[in-house]
C-alpha cells in the first residue's frame, strides 16, 4: 500500500505581500526571509510550525518525486524544510548544508531508480524531535528497515539520521 498523502497544516500569519527585504509579521527580521513562504496571497511563517507539521511536510514532499523531477521536489524541501546547516549522519558518512543533501538525494535516486512512493510504516514527534520508519519497494529493490530520526528547530530540520538496508532484486 502506498503512503497516504500526511496533512500539510499550516500557519497564517498575514495576508499581505512583502519584499523578502522588508520587516516580516511576527517579530521576524531582515535577512529571515526562508522562514516564510507564499501560498497563493497568504504568506506562511515556516518557523512557527511543530516538528510535526515539519515532518508531515518534509514526508509528503518526499514522496512527490513520483510525478515531479526530483529537482524540483528537493528545491521545495529545502526551502521549506531545511537548515542551511543542516547535519546528516548516515553509514556512508557525514553531510551538511544543502550541498550535502543534494549529494544524499542523488546517492538515493541512484539507488531506487524507479523512484516509487515510500511507505511510512510509523511517523512520531515529540518536542524538537521526529522519529521515521519507513519501506520502499519496486522491481529492481527494496528496503524494508529505513529509520530516520530528526532534530527540528524554528521550523526546520537541522539535524537528521537515516539508516536503510537496500536489498537488490
Amino acid at each position: 500500500m502506498a503512503a497516504d498523502r500526511l496533512p500539510e497544516p499550516i500557519t497564517v500569519t498575514s495576508r499581505t505581500r512583502r519584499a523578502a527585504s522588508q520587516p516580516l509579521p511576527g517579530g521576524l527580521g531582515k535577512g529571515q526571509a526562508d522562514l516564510i513562504c507564499e501560498q497563493g496571497d497568504v504568506m506562511v511563517d515556516l518557523s512557527r510550525r511543530s516538528a510535526r507539521e515539519v515532518l508531515d511536510n518534509h514526508l509528503n514532499l518526499a514522496n512527490d518525486w513520483v510525478d515531479t523531477p526530483l529537482e524540483q521536489v528537493l528545491d521545495e524541501d529545502l526551502r521549506r524544510n531545511v537548515s542551511e546547516d543542516i547535519v546528516v549522519l548516515i553509514n556512508r558518512g557525514t553531510f551538511r548544508g544543502y550541498d550535502g543533501v543534494r549529494q544524499l538525494a542523488q546517492m538515493l535516486a541512484e539507488e531506487l531508480p524507479e523512484q516509487g512512493a515510500f511507505e511510512y510504516t510509523y511517523v512520531a514527534a515529540e518536542g524538537r524531535m521526529g522519529l521515521l520508519e519507513w519501506t520502499y519497494d519496486d522491481s529492481t529493490v527494496r528496503v524494508r528497515d529505513g529509520v530516520d530520526s530528526y532534530l527540528i528547530e524554528d521550523g526546520k530540520i537541522v539535524a537528521q539520521t537515516i539508516h536503510y538496508t537496500l536489498e537488490k532484486r
